[in-house]
């Protein structure tokens, strides 16, 4: 250490650059031309040495400074004058994401010594001066004064360094840009990702399995040279597990790995170059293990030029397809010329042969851009040509078969053909006999069915306007005596009520006749709309529960997110009624009486679709298992409903209510422990594509949408 501090001494002192003044008019002030440098070989100088002894620190003088592979550190002194009349905020910007280690001294300006800040690819984001991609350090300088600013880099791969002073409001407009490309860029590779995933499990093809392993890489590889590699391992791992240069290394070696396999399955290569590219391939699996336990320096060295190389025999192996009229290997030569460009261009870049006055990262982002919209192309181009192939393949091979068939046993077959076609002119004309017979029988049968369901029509009709209409007049009438008898006759007011409570019935009867013909008759008409089921749901609560004939405890559980459905709202409501009428006409008093409703999913033929399913659960007495299957028949009261008031037609309009809005309506009951009628109905989404209404939220709901009437 002492004898490099004096060769280093020994080697003389240059006068620090001139110091970079400090423009308020300039967003952005490029800083590398205005460094002096310091190689550190032993990586052993502190900053005490560097900014307090006369070291042989030389002016960088270039804009862009390459130094390649090397294992030194080196040292970059700023100076920095402030003439304005207040004191200014900047920011120091290193260009390049993946260094591996940038510490920046700044001067105090309360004690002697300086403000110690890191940054570089080898820190977890938590521990940077400033969370951000790039090596980022704040400075603040007072009004007309002047400082001296020290930066020590050090990384394991190629050392090319540029910086720029910014000011903080638009080196974060800047941020904002760079990070919406890049948003983009990643985007497109992830769609290109779940694209071909896709369409592998759809068509087990493994050319598009290959692509994706090759995206998913080189994804990985452009997100650690973009400087993302700690970001990365911390949200997923909580904390810095590699280093970015190596798994640089390990997913650059693993992508050109996935593309000679995609290359020798895409090109569908033979004999020599398939072999050839299944070595190549191995031997970048090799080198990705390798790059994952060696010296990185000494990998990066190696995986340079050997990635920049491997590209090659994918280039040249679309040649010999392309001659031979296999369209696919056009897109492939294209997309592979883009990207080996970029790689060549990035590579000469990495060793100090090109001028950096272009953006060289960039140039990787644009290559494997154009490289996956050309293979996309060629993919689907591709898949195209073999299914050609493919049908030509079948078509050929079949017509050789009927050949062969056809002259080896051609008389056979021919005396065997007439005998057969006899039989089946015979077999023929005897079914056409038959069908025309049963057609007319049939047709005479359906003609006689249509003749008595429009003659019941016709009777319902008149029997219900024939019955209707006096029995409407009895009612006003029995309501007007109502209205003026006195009031110290109450047996007689008692009457009449009682003859009104008959009237009702025996009109509520008419009303279901003629709801149970239409519905079987199919004329039943249904006026859909965007319907919320959960108000009408409450009405119907809160209605069953005041025409209750003993006190019943009612609840509720509809959640406030509840799906639409396309329904007629008054058509449902009698559905809701008639179900919550009967729980309360069977449930005894005191019992309880549950509404639920909740969203589910269809499963078999009915997957993708979502429905909305209410059901209604009594306390009752239950029904016994043999009359569950004739309970939705038309006149059937099981052993429990002859007791009371009805007809029996009540559950038959409910089904076929249900079954006009393509629903289903089931029940399940035990004996002395209760019922459950269930409603199942399609969600609006699931029939027009539209999206579902909010519910809104209700007075006295608690969190889980539950409640409580009495």
């Amino acid at each position: 250490m002492l004898l490099v501090l004096a060769l280093l001494l020994a080697a003389g002192h240059t006068a620090p650059a001139n110091p970079v003044v400090i423009s308020d008019r300039l967003d952005s002030q490029p800083l590398t031309a205005q460094l002096d440098q310091l190689e550190d070989p032993t990586r052993q100088l502190t900053i005490e040495q560097v900014a307090r002894q006369p070291l042989p620190f030389t002016p960088v003088a270039t804009d862009y400074l390459n130094l390649g592979y090397t294992s030194s550190a080196y040292w970059f002194r700023l100076r920095l004058r402030n003439d304005l009349a207040y004191p200014v905020e900047r920011v120091i910007e290193v260009e390049q994401p993946y260094l591996g280690r940038v510490e920046a001294y700044l001067p105090r300006t309360d004690t002697e010594g300086f403000l110690y800040l890191a940054a570089g690819d080898d820190l977890p984001f938590s521990i940077r001066a400033v969370r951000h991609r790039l090596p980022v350090f704040p400075i603040s300088l007072p009004a007309h004064a002047e400082q001296t600013i020290y930066l020590r880099v050090e990384t394991k791969g190629a050392l090319t360094f540029s910086a720029a002073l910014w000011k903080p409001l638009e080196h974060g407009r800047k941020d904002r840009v760079h990070t919406f490309f890049l948003g983009a860029y990643y985007g497109f590779l992830l769609i290109l990702l779940i694209y071909n995933a896709a369409f592998f499990f759809g068509a087990h093809d493994q050319t598009n399995i290959f692509f994706a392993g090759y995206v998913t890489c080189i994804g990985l590889f452009q997100a650690c040279a973009d400087g993302f590699a700690t970001q990365l391992q911390e949200w997923f791992f909580g904390g810095l597990l590699v280093e970015g240069l190596r798994l640089r290394l390990v997913f650059g070696n693993a992508a050109c790995g996935m593309a000679a396999l995609f290359t020798r399955k895409y090109l569908c290569l033979q004999n020599f170059c398939n072999r050839g590219l299944s070595v190549l391939a191995g031997v970048f699996f090799s080198m990705a293990a390798i790059a994952a336990i060696a010296p990185t320096q000494t990998v990066a060295r190696i995986s340079t030029y050997l990635m920049a190389l491997g590209a090659l025999p994918g280039l040249f192996s679309s040649i010999g397809p392309l001659r031979q009229g296999y369209r696919p290997a056009l897109y492939f030569l294209l997309a592979w010329s883009a990207v080996v460009l970029a790689v060549l261009l990035n590579t000469l870049r990495t060793v100090g042969v090109l001028s950096p006055a272009i953006a060289w990262p960039s140039v990787l982002h644009l290559g494997t851009v154009v490289q996956g919209l050309f293979l996309s192309v060629g993919l689907v181009a591709r898949v195209a040509q073999l299914q050609q192939e493919k049908e030509a393949a079948q078509a050929e091979a079949e017509r050789r078969t009927v050949e062969v068939s056809l002259s080896e046993a051609f008389n056979r077959q021919l005396k065997q053909a007439n005998e057969e076609l006899n039989q089946a002119l015979l077999a023929r004309e005897e079914a056409r006999r038959e069908a025309e017979q049963r057609r007319a029988e049939a047709e005479a049968a359906n003609a006689r069915l249509m003749e008595l369901d429009r003659i019941k029509s016709e009777f319902t009709a008149m029997l219900v306007h024939d019955l209707r209409s006096p029995l409407a007049a009895v009612k006003g009438t029995l309501e007007l005596i109502e209205e003026v008898l006195p009031g110290h006759d109450p047996d007689l007011l008692e009457l009449v009520r009682a003859s009104q409570g008959n009237v009702q019935r025996t009109l509520d009867l008419i009303t279901d006749l003629l709801e149970l013909a239409r519905a079987e008759s199919q004329s039943l008409s249904l006026d859909l709309q965007l319907l919320d089921l959960a108000p009408l749901l409450q009405q119907c609560i809160e209605n069953a529960r005041l025409g209750a004939p003993h006190p019943l405890t009612f609840v509720r559980d509809l959640p406030p997110n509840l799906p639409a459905v396309a329904g007629d709202s008054r058509k449902l409501e009698r559905v809701f009624m008639n179900l919550l009428t009967n729980a309360a006409k069977f449930t005894p008093p005191d019992g309880r009486i549950t509404v639920t409703a909740r969203e589910v999913v269809g499963e078999g033929v009915e997957a993708g679709l979502s429905f909305v399913e209410v059901s209604i659960t009594d306390t009752g007495k239950g029904i016994p298992a043999a009359e569950l299957p004739f309970l939705f028949d038309p006149y059937h009261q099981g052993s429990q409903g002859k007791r009371q008031v009805g007809f029996g037609l009540g559950l038959a309009i409910v089904k076929r209510i249900v079954a006009a809005h393509n629903g289903n309506v089931t029940v399940k009951s035990q004996v002395g422990v209760g019922s459950t009628f269930t409603v199942t109905l399609p969600c609006w989404a699931s029939k027009v594509g539209q999206t579902s209404l909010a519910a809104p939220e209700l007075a006295g709901t608690g969190d889980s949408g539950e409640a409580v009437f009495t």
